[in-house]
């Protein structure tokens, strides 16, 4: 998956339902992901279905020509990253 972005939390969630089962289903022995550290809510949701906070990958990222406008300039939005946790995915797609 690339990125979504969802019009409601249910739809939000389901999404991700649908991601952890596909992680499980390919049998990858990890995926990661990116969230907006303005947005901490974001990575939390991310957490609650087996996202960890990258220990290898521990410092943020950011990308020059992306961000948000402000005051007419682009102030590149910094994204922390997470790396999946299989047994917590287990758990959590166990439990549904």
């Amino acid at each position: 998956m690339n990125s979504f972005a969802a019009l409601s939390i249910s739809v939000g969630i389901k999404v991700l339902i649908l991601s952890a089962k596909y992680v499980l289903k390919q049998k990858f022995n990890s995926t990661y992901g990116l969230y907006d550290v303005e947005r901490p809510a974001i990575g939390r949701l991310y957490n609650q279905f087996g996202a960890i906070e990258s220990k290898l990958h521990s410092y943020k990222i950011y990308f020059p020509n992306y961000g948000k406008l402000t005051q007419g300039k682009i102030r590149p939005t910094e994204w922390a990253i997470q790396v999946s946790d299989i047994s917590k995915i287990i758990a959590k797609i166990s439990h549904m």
